[in-house]
C-alpha cells in the first residue's frame, strides 16, 4: 500500500479526506481477460488437435455418422434377441455385468475400428506423413502466438489496473491536493487549494452499479494530473469520489472567502491610515 501522501506531507499540514479505492473496478478487466484467456485456450486446443489428429478434424462427421448408423443396427439387432442370448453375451463378455455395460463395450470397439479404418484409407496421421514435423512445428509457433497475444491484450492491462490500484493514492490537505498513479509511468499530482479550478469525476454503468468512479483535479487555466492528456483518465476506482469533490470544492469556496476577506481588511486598513 502506498504512502506517498504521508510521505509528502508540509509543516503543520494535515490530511482531510483520504480518496478510498475500490477494487470493483477490476471487474472489466478481469472478464475481458477471462475471455481472452478462454479464447486463446479454445484456439490451442483447437491448433493442438489438428496437428495431432488431422484425420479426426478432417473426416469427424463421417466418422461419427457411421458410428451412429451402426450403433442403431446394433440396437435393432438386440431388440430382437430373447433376454437368454443377451445373458450369454454378457456372460462371454469379461468385465461386463448387463447390457448397458455390453452396449458400451461395443461402441468403444466399434469406435476405435472405424477410426483406424479412416485413418488407414486417408493415410493422412501425423506419424505416416513426411511433412507432420513441419506441421507440428508450425502449428506450436501458432500457439505461442497465440499466447503471447492473450497476455499482452488481457493479462498484462490486468497486472498493471492491480497494480496501478494498489501503489495508488491520494488526498486534500488542509494547503493542497496531492497523489500519486502509475507503476512504471508514475504521475504525480500537487496543487494548492487557491489553483484548483474543479475536480471531475465520470463512472461508466459498472462504476454507477458497484459506486466507484474516476477522479480528476483540473487546476486553473486547464492543467492538472492530466496536463491535457485525454488518454490519461486520472484516479480510477475512487469509491468515495463525490465526498472527495465536494470537500474540494468546500475548501476552493472557503479560501476564495479568507482571500476577500482579508482583502477587504487590506483595504480598510489603508482607508484608514
Amino acid at each position: 500500500m502506498s504512502n506517498y501522501v504521508e510521505n509528502n506531507l508540509g509543516r503543520e499540514e494535515k490530511i482531510v479526506l483520504k480518496a478510498k479505492k475500490s477494487w470493483a473496478c477490476l471487474l472489466m478487466p478481469i472478464f475481458v481477460c477471462i475471455i481472452i484467456i478462454a479464447a486463446a485456450t479454445v484456439l490451442s486446443i483447437m491448433i493442438s488437435d489438428y496437428s495431432q489428429n488431422p484425420y479426426k478434424v478432417k473426416y469427424n462427421k463421417e466418422i461419427k455418422n457411421e458410428i451412429n448408423e451402426n450403433m442403431a443396427e446394433f440396437d435393432e439387432y438386440s431388440d430382437s434377441l430373447s433376454d437368454e442370448v443377451k445373458q450369454q453375451l454378457i456372460d462371454e463378455e469379461e468385465g461386463v455385468n448387463n447390457w448397458k455395460e455390453y452396449r458400451n463395450k461395443f461402441k468403444e470397439q466399434l469406435t476405435k475400428a472405424i477410426e483406424y479404418k479412416y485413418k488407414e484409407k486417408f493415410d493422412i496421421s501425423p506419424t505416416k506423413d513426411e511433412d507432420a514435423q513441419i506441421i507440428k512445428l508450425v502449428f506450436s509457433l501458432g500457439i505461442g502466438v497465440i499466447c503471447v497475444i492473450a497476455f499482452f491484450i488481457g493479462i498484462l492491462p490486468l497486472i498493471i489496473q492491480i497494480l496501478k490500484l494498489y501503489t495508488m493514492d491520494l488526498a486534500i490537505t488542509n494547503k493542497r491536493v496531492v497523489g500519486k498513479i502509475g507503476v512504471v509511468s508514475i504521475n504525480t499530482l500537487d496543487v494548492p487549494i487557491d489553483k484548483i479550478d474543479h475536480v471531475q469525476i465520470q463512472a461508466n454503468f459498472l462504476g454507477r452499479l458497484f459506486h466507484y468512479y474516476s477522479l480528476k483535479v483540473i487546476s486553473v487555466g486547464g492543467s492538472g494530473f492530466d496536463n491535457g492528456s485525454r488518454k490519461n483518465k486520472g484516479f480510477i476506482g475512487i469509491a468515495n469520489a463525490q465526498e472527495f469533490k465536494n470537500i474540494v470544492t468546500e475548501a476552493i469556496e472557503q479560501h476564495a472567502q479568507d482571500a476577500r476577506k482579508a482583502q477587504a481588511e487590506e483595504i480598510a486598513r489603508a482607508m484608514g491610515k
